[in-house]
């Protein structure tokens, strides 16, 4: 059985290899917000004028010129940016989640026989990280195509086009960030589960960080016993909610 020690130091490892991965996304999400954001200016500086859209020149957009082609080229290059994105990012993602795996087992002197814990579906929702992750793109897509449009329309400026689209572009980062920071504890929390069965172990205790950070419903949790065959991710055992920072551990 390893110590309450051993194992918070653990999960303080996993959580600084999960803020590495995140550094690798953060990048691979900046240059393509640059290409975008340079595409956006050059399409402004060409069809407006002194970096404005006017509603003139907007509405030409609604025929059949060259205008209408234009923006039609402008929102396809956004969508290929975001169609390259994302499988780059899901990579990124699914080499993590293993080392998370692999890292849970060695510490008990295991080996995984699999990756299931990787693609589990838990949550309200019942899905995979994968799931959600693949939901994002064609969202995100979207919004931008109806904000950018909007703003064209109403004749922003290209500065305050460029300043809503880096506003976007860091919800995003936010958005991504959370679910590789909650998933990467989902799927540690369905590898210590699968572990504590090969051990034969029937019970698990619920552990939370006392500090500042922890909320009152991770608090109530804290230090509570349930039997192996009540283990249910995201109600009986963490990640409790966004970013929890939760863990169980053997009981004897």
């Amino acid at each position: 059985m390893k110590s309450s020690y051993i194992l918070s130091a653990f999960e303080k490892e996993q959580y600084a290899l999960t803020v590495q991965a995140f550094k690798q996304i953060a990048e691979e999400m900046y240059g393509t917000n640059e290409e975008v954001r340079k595409e956006l200016e050059a399409f402004v500086r060409k069809y407006g004028k002194d970096g404005i859209v006017t509603y003139k020149e907007a509405r030409k957009w609604a025929s059949r010129d060259d205008h209408r082609m234009a923006m039609t080229v402008l929102f396809l290059f956004i969508s290929t940016k975001y169609g390259v994105l994302f499988p780059r990012i899901e990579k990124i993602m699914e080499n993590h989640y293993k080392t998370i795996v692999d890292n849970e087992y060695a510490l008990f002197g295991l080996k995984p026989s699999d990756y299931k814990a990787m693609e589990t579906p838990w949550g309200i929702q019942d899905k995979t990280w994968r799931d959600n992750l693949r939901g994002y793109p064609r969202r995100w897509d979207a919004i931008h195509t109806r904000d950018l449009r909007l703003d064209f329309l109403r004749g922003e400026s290209i500065d305050d086009i460029l300043a809503e689209y880096d506003r976007q572009a860091e919800r995003e980062r936010n958005v991504i960030e959370t679910l590789l920071v909650t998933e990467a504890t989902a799927i540690g929390s369905f590898a210590r589960r699968d572990i504590l069965r090969e051990f034969g172990d029937t019970k698990y205790r619920i552990y939370t960080r006392p500090d500042e950070r922890r909320c009152a419903h991770c608090a109530s949790l804290h230090g509570r016993v349930f039997p192996l065959s009540a283990y249910r991710v995201g109600e009986t055992a963490p990640p409790f909610h966004s970013r929890c920072r939760c863990w169980i551990e053997q009981e004897e």
